[in-house]
């Protein structure tokens, strides 16, 4: 049997309930405790001015104790009232009274140095040094809690003064009891949400937990689910067509190059090679994102030290040929340099940096492949660079700093992006120290 239900609504009842029984128990218990508290607080004060009023008209005349002449002692002292004075010796022997008979054992009435409040079979007792006699006598105010006729109407504002702060600290608890309960109530939906935000290109595997959601928003769970499902096949199918499509051009692009090579402009000949080898080679970098794209290990470690010098080391005679210099630059000094990703796609991002470097700058440009600081790969040149509003603009697909040139330029930065993105990295553009481009590869640390 389950103590907390599937439904949301059944959850708000039992939240109202469990408020409902909590303060059930404790606005009595707080109640009755301000009360008590209250009365002895107000009796206490009340014992408190009637000896400021009785003490100072006493006197001790020839051994006797009487009250000054022309005092009269309050109603409530009479033989019939609710109040009793007595003066006693250190003996506890009766000297002078007045008032109703209590029976009070001034025997076992404890006398301390001070004036002290106690509360004795339903008589309140309070006790006062008297400095007149100078032998040790001591001033006794007794009432009579079991007949507060008198006190009732002082005492019921006394403490409906103090009651009136109880209530609306009751009703903000009560608030705040709701809320907490609530929160814990809803605390699966709000775990779902948190599931869904996983969810990017990256992340299609990523499911809700519909069985430990409310019953109302179980259909909800199940058909995000369906739609990821959906979503996910989706995206297969378009990878493997990119796949195939890819693969499809590359027996074309082979015609097209040997027939290119029968051409006898020499120029013309040049140019449709250079093209062709260009589209080969964005076609072979599209299927080998394709392949890698399936890969569901981003948390694999990876050794960003070799992978840069395996990437300077394939490059080189390529950039060489081209007419451009290569070198790396190690800014952690040999400490391991290990990163969260995937190994393939993190070589495709540095391969395609340093392609597109020596690609769109001019003969005689340095480029230098930097490792560091911590898990980054950073490629930088000394040509012309990437003007400031175009930095935002160079992953796009198709953007090209010179529109004039048809040879795909942002292709291989797109490429590279969607890399890192796949690695919960990112690709950032800036400016080189050498006055170029500066491509940094940021990845995250490893788990």
């Amino acid at each position: 049997m389950r103590l907390v239900p599937r439904s949301l609504f059944g959850r708000l009842v039992v939240v109202q309930a469990v408020v409902a029984l909590l303060l059930a128990g404790a606005l009595p218990l707080l109640t009755s405790r301000l009360l008590s508290s209250t009365v002895n607080s107000f009796v206490g004060r009340e014992l408190d001015r009637s000896a400021e009023r009785i003490a100072p008209n006493l006197r001790l005349e020839n051994g006797r104790w009487s009250f000054r002449r022309g005092f009269e002692p309050p109603s409530f002292f009479a033989p019939n009232g609710i109040r009793r004075f007595d003066v006693i010796d250190g003996d506890r022997r009766i000297l002078f009274s007045g008032g109703p008979r209590y029976g009070i054992d001034f025997r076992e009435l404890p006398l301390e140095a001070s004036h002290a409040h106690r509360l004795a079979n339903g008589i309140d007792i309070a006790t006062y040094p008297l400095p007149q006699g100078g032998s040790g006598e001591w001033l006794v105010i007794s009432s009579d809690r079991r007949r507060p006729e008198e006190l009732v109407a002082r005492l019921a504002t006394a403490f409906l003064t103090r009651f009136l702060w109880i209530v609306p600290a009751f009703v903000i608890a009560s608030l705040l009891l709701s809320l907490l309960l609530f929160a814990r109530a809803t605390r699966s939906i709000r775990r779902a949400s948190s599931d869904a935000d996983l969810v990017d290109a990256n992340r299609l595997d990523v499911r809700l937990d519909w069985q430990r959601l409310p019953r109302e928003v179980q259909p909800l769970a199940e058909a995000v689910n369906s739609a990821l499902d959906r979503v996910h096949d989706a995206f297969e199918a378009q990878t493997e067509f990119v796949a195939n499509v890819a693969h499809e051009l590359r027996t074309p692009l082979a015609t097209i190059a040997c027939r290119a090579e029968e051409v006898t402009d020499l120029e013309l000949r040049e140019r449709l090679l250079a093209s062709v080898s260009h589209a080969a080679h964005v076609i072979e970098q599209v299927m080998r994102l394709a392949r890698l794209a399936s890969s569901d290990d981003v948390n694999s470690r990876v050794d960003l030290r070799a992978l840069a010098l395996a990437s300077v080391e394939h490059s080189a005679g390529r950039v060489f040929t081209n007419g451009r210099s290569i070198a790396f630059h190690d800014e952690e000094e040999g400490r391991p340099v290990v990163a969260r990703g995937i190994a393939g796609l993190a070589q495709l991002s540095l391969d395609n940096l340093i392609d597109n470097a020596q690609r769109h700058t001019p003969t005689g440009t340095s480029i230098v492949v930097h490792l560091g600081p911590g898990p980054t790969l950073r490629v930088e040149d000394d040509g012309p660079g990437i003007a400031v509003s175009d930095r935002n603009r160079v992953q796009r697909r198709h953007w090209r700093a010179d529109d004039r040139r048809s040879d795909s330029a942002g292709l291989g930065l797109s490429i590279v992006d969607r890399a890192m993105v796949a690695q919960a990295g990112r690709l950032e553009v800036g400016e080189s120290a050498l006055g170029g481009a500066a491509m940094t590869l940021r990845f995250e640390e490893p788990a």
